[in-house]
C-alpha cells in the first residue's frame, strides 16, 4: 500500500498565484515518488473550481476536503468582491481589508484553524498517515499542521514559499512580534524537515532561531516543462506595437513602480510604438499612478487569468516586466516562469545594492545578456532592442535546475530520511480528534 500523506495548503488551487503553482507541482512530485495523497484546503465556489485547471489536475492526483474558512476568510473574501469598486469605495475597501488583516493572527486563514485540524484528524483516523505536510503562505496552514502532528503522532514537514515572522515586507512589532516569534519557534522544533525558496531565507532563520536543529533544504520556486512545449493558441500578431507584459500583485508593501513610472515619463510613446500590459489584481494605488499612461494607450490593465492563459501571455508577449522585493531575501515566484518563457526581462530592482538583488541574481545565472535595468533610459532603449532582435541566450542547464521535477528531489529525499529515521507509531486520535472538534 502506498504511503499516505496529509498536505494542509489553503491557498492551493483554484486559488491563483505563484504558491498555488508550487502546490500543484508539490503534489505532482508527491505522486511521481509513489505517495497518496490527501489535500486539505480551503472552501471555494463552484464557478473557481470549474474555472480552474490546476484544480482539475490537483483533484485528479489527490483526494481533495474542503475546511471552511471560518470568519476572518469570509470578511476577507467579502471585502475582496468590492476591491473592482472605483474611486472613495475602493479606497474603503482597502482600509477595511488592511483592518481585518492587522487582527487576524496569523493571517486572514486563522479561523480556517479549527476546521482544517479537525478534517486532517478525521481523515487520519479513517486511513491512517505516515507524514503531514503544510505549505505556506497562508501560515495559518503551520498552525493546522502542528496541531494535527501533536495530537496524531504523524511527522511533520514544513514547506515555506516565504518566511513567516521575519517576512522582510511585512515586519511584525511589538507583542504580535514576539508571540509569532515565540509560537514559530515551536512549531520548527516540532517539525522533522523545512523546505524553503532560498538560500537567503535559510541563512535568515539561522540567524533568528540560533538554537534550531531541524533541517532545511532548498527548493526554488520552478516551471513547469509541460506549460512551454504546449503549442500556442493561435492570434494574430501586432506587427506595429510591442506588447510587454507584467504578471500578478503589485504589493505597495515591498514593490515600488516609481522607477516605472519616471520611465515612461522619459519615454513617452517611443518608436517603435509599445504598450505594457499589467494582468492580476489589487493594482490599487499602482493603477492610479499610471492613470495619465492608462488613458494614452502605452498602459493597459487586465483582471487575473487562470495559469494556462498566464503562460499563454508570457509565451506571446514581446518581453517582459519585473519588479523586485525590496529586501535581500525573497525572490518573486515568477521568475523561473520568467526564464522559461525565453523572453528579454525589464527589470526594476527595489533594493540600494542591485548586485545583492537576489532576484536579479537568479535571472543573470540563467540569461546574463538577457535582462536590462529600467531605472534608465538607455537601458530601456537597449530592452527594446533586444526584444525586436529576438530571444535572449540561456544556459539550458542552469534553467533545467529550475523545472519542478528537479526543485521538489532535495526535499523528497529529506523526506525519505524523515521515514526512515521515524520508528514512531502514530497515535490514536479518536479522543483528540473530538477535542478539535470543541477549538
Amino acid at each position: 500500500m502506498n504511503r499516505h500523506v496529509v498536505v494542509l495548503a489553503p491557498s492551493s488551487p483554484p486559488s491563483g498565484g505563484s504558491h498555488a503553482t508550487r502546490i500543484t507541482a508539490l503534489i505532482e512530485a508527491l505522486k511521481r515518488s509513489g505517495w497518496r495523497v490527501t489535500l486539505v484546503t480551503g472552501a471555494w465556489s463552484d464557478e473557481r473550481r470549474a474555472a480552474s485547471v490546476q484544480f482539475r489536475t490537483v483533484q485528479s492526483l489527490s483526494r481533495v476536503i474542503e475546511a471552511r474558512g471560518g470568519f476572518f476568510r469570509s470578511a476577507a473574501v467579502r471585502v475582496g468582491s468590492l476591491g473592482k469598486s472605483p474611486g472613495s469605495r475602493q479606497r474603503m475597501v482597502q482600509a477595511v481589508r488592511a483592518f481585518v488583516r492587522a487582527r487576524a493572527f496569523p493571517d486572514t486563514y486563522a479561523s480556517w484553524i479549527p476546521y482544517a485540524t479537525r478534517a486532517s484528524l478525521r481523515e487520519i483516523r479513517e486511513g491512517g498517515a505516515d507524514l503531514i505536510i503544510s505549505s505556506g503562505a497562508p501560515f495559518s496552514s503551520h498552525i493546522a499542521g502542528y496541531l494535527v502532528s501533536r495530537l496524531s503522532g504523524v511527522p511533520l514537514a514544513l514547506d515555506y514559499g516565504d518566511p513567516w515572522v521575519y517576512e522582510p515586507g511585512r515586519p511584525r512589532r511589538g507583542l504580535r512580534l514576539w508571540i509569532e516569534h515565540h509560537l514559530e519557534a515551536a512549531i520548527l522544533n516540532w517539525s522533522k524537515v523545512v523546505s524553503v525558496t532560498t538560500q537567503a531565507t535559510i541563512d535568515l532563520y539561522k540567524a533568528k532561531f540560533p538554537k534550531l536543529q531541524v533541517p532545511f533544504v532548498l527548493s526554488p520556486m520552478g516551471f513547469d516543462r509541460e506549460d512551454f512545449l504546449r503549442p500556442l493558441a493561435k492570434s494574430v500578431p501586432d506587427r506595429v506595437v510591442l506588447n510587454f507584459a507584467y504578471t500578478g500583485r503589485i504589493n505597495e508593501e515591498y514593490r515600488s513602480v516609481d522607477d516605472f513610472v519616471h520611465l515612461l515619463n522619459c519615454v513617452g510613446g517611443g518608436s517603435p510604438a509599445f504598450c505594457f500590459h499589467f494582468y492580476g489584481s489589487e493594482f490599487g494605488g499602482v493603477r492610479d499612478s499610471m492613470a495619465a499612461f492608462e488613458e494614452n494607450g502605452i498602459v493597459r490593465f487586465h483582471d487575473s487569468v487562470d495559469h494556462q492563459e498566464y503562460i499563454q501571455v508570457l509565451r506571446q508577449s514581446d518581453g517582459l516586466v519585473l519588479f523586485g522585493n525590496n529586501n535581500y531575501v525573497q525572490v518573486p515566484g515568477k521568475v523561473a516562469d520568467y526564464l522559461a518563457a525565453r523572453k528579454n526581462i525589464l527589470y526594476f530592482t527595489n533594493v540600494k545594492d542591485p548586485q545583492l538583488d537576489p532576484a536579479l541574481r537568479s535571472i543573470t545565472e540563467v540569461q546574463n545578456d538577457g535582462v536590462f535595468l529600467g531605472s534608465s533610459r538607455g537601458g530601456f532603449h537597449e530592452y527594446v532592442s533586444a526584444c525586436v532582435s529576438g530571444p535572449p541566450a540561456q544556459d539550458n542547464d542552469k534553467l533545467e535546475h529550475l523545472s519542478w521535477e528537479r526543485c521538489f528531489v532535495p526535499f523528497l529525499a529529506a523526506v525519505s530520511d524523515v521515514m526512515r529515521q521515524s520508528g514512531a507509531v502514530p497515535k490514536d486520535v479518536r479522543d483528540d480528534g473530538a477535542s478539535a472538534a470543541r477549538w
